[in-house]
């Protein structure tokens, strides 16, 4: 069978470090294998980084055949005269790429990998020259996302219309979780009436096997060591009155308490645990491997705990699954979504934290996060900002450790875990790809 050709365009990739480079790089290191020839478009190495995209060669692709990256600096000032309408300055010179390879290579599909939300800009210029499908790749579900926080309710309303007009525009949606294209399906109908059936689809985010090679052994050990690995949001602890009322002029979909994405819970339940019990005051620590800021380091410092947290900064992919498989427990948290509202999003780590084998402490709102934890097994789940529910689950934690209860292989079931390998789900992706063709 001849292979297909497929562009892909990402502002996130190799060696930007992170999921959202992950996901991308997973798929055009899989996908030749299956019969796709790939062009990723990409921005250069040498831009400003900040805590989304650390350099970190780890997760690079080199030499995998069927794969062309071009990458791009943007080099020009000012606007020009052929200057993308919707592109900010900074990606007009990739926006160019873009157009110039779709001329010359005429792909089969053209894939879109957001955020950034921008790129969206490419759909029409693209149209006008190139017969291509388009499919955008949503690693996060956009304005249904309860996450991010806009400038103002008008800014908010036009996002989401440049959300329903993208939707209307593409061949083909990836969701990463059942959750959204649900909620999709039920915030956009005008966007998606008259759809082909096989315009959506749900492609999760996952794991790659070579990452975890076998048994990951016993979480025993002389004390049970709590690892959580990526970034905190501790500037959201900051409830001062300036803070407030800067939060008062800006807008979100709902009003989620994003404390749960700090260690701020965890550690207030293990100080009323270590208050209570000697052994769990010995027994228990932590460590924090990501984005290290003052806001994280002033949470720890207030919790009167320092002396039991091992704060690490960001670390290579590679190097954090290693201590994702030599951690006594994981920590997973979530933000708070209010009572009745599904959480869209499952955090990119969860499916390296399910095939690490290790327990996990998983502080999540309602969703497909949560369901997942519960069908795999081996999780302690809570909400992330109730207190005590925080305490019992990880008190229940603890004591499962104690006993030698997380001991050994088998604790979690393997068929959930296996559906997000990155192989199997680029299969699912190749074959969703030429139902689009």
């Amino acid at each position: 069978m001849a292979a297909n050709s497929l562009l892909l365009i990402a502002w996130f990739f190799p060696p930007d470090g992170g999921a959202g480079s992950q996901r991308p790089a997973s798929f055009a290191r899989h996908l030749p294998a299956l019969g796709w020839d790939i062009d990723v478009i990409t921005r250069g190495d040498l831009h400003d980084r900040g805590r989304w995209d650390v350099h970190d060669r780890s997760y690079m692709l080199d030499g995998v055949e069927g794969v062309e990256i071009h990458r791009v600096d943007n080099s020009r000032n000012g606007v020009a005269a052929d200057a993308i309408p919707g592109l900010p300055a900074a990606a007009q010179d990739l926006g160019r790429l873009v157009l110039e390879q779709v001329a010359e290579s005429d792909p089969d599909v053209v894939l879109i990998t957001m955020s950034p939300f921008f790129l969206s800009a490419l759909i029409e210029p693209i149209r006008r020259i190139s017969d291509a499908r388009i499919v955008v790749d949503l690693r996060d579900p956009w304005t249904l996302d309860y996450w991010p926080v806009y400038r103002s309710r008008s800014r908010y309303i036009e996002e989401s219309r440049l959300m329903g007009k993208t939707l209307g525009q593409v061949d083909g949606v990836v969701f990463n979780t059942p959750a959204a294209l649900e909620d999709c399906r039920e915030s956009f109908p005008r966007s998606i009436e008259g759809s082909a059936p096989n315009t959506f689809t749900v492609i999760e985010n996952g794991f790659d096997a070579a990452d975890f090679p076998g048994d990951p052994g016993s979480a025993g050990g002389e004390t049970l060591e709590v690892v959580h690995t990526g970034t905190f949001h501790c500037e959201y602890l900051d409830r001062s009155m300036i803070r407030r009322l800067r939060r008062l002029r800006h807008h979100s979909r709902a009003p989620i308490d994003r404390t749960g994405r700090t260690p701020h819970h965890l550690l207030e339940a293990a100080r009323e645990l270590s208050r209570r019990s000697a052994d769990f005051d010995r027994d228990v620590r932590f460590r924090f491997i990501g984005h290290r800021d003052d806001a994280l380091v002033s949470c720890i410092r207030k919790s009167g705990l320092e002396e039991k947290v091992r704060l690490d900064g960001y670390m290579p992919h590679d190097e954090a699954v290693q201590a994702m498989r030599r951690a006594g427990a994981l920590f997973l948290p979530g933000g708070s979504i209010p009572d009745g509202r599904c959480d869209l999003i499952v955090p990119g780590k969860t499916y390296e934290y399910l095939a690490s084998g290790r327990p996990i402490l998983a502080a999540l709102s309602p969703g497909d996060a949560r369901n997942l934890m519960n069908e795999a097994g081996a999780t302690y789940v809570c909400d992330p900002c109730d207190m005590t529910l925080m305490i019992e689950q990880l008190g229940r934690l603890h004591a499962d450790w104690k006993a030698g209860r997380l001991a050994g292989p088998g604790l979690r079931d393997r068929e959930v875990v296996d559906r997000y390998e990155r192989t199997v789900l680029s299969e699912r992706l190749s074959r969703y790809l030429r139902s689009v063709l």
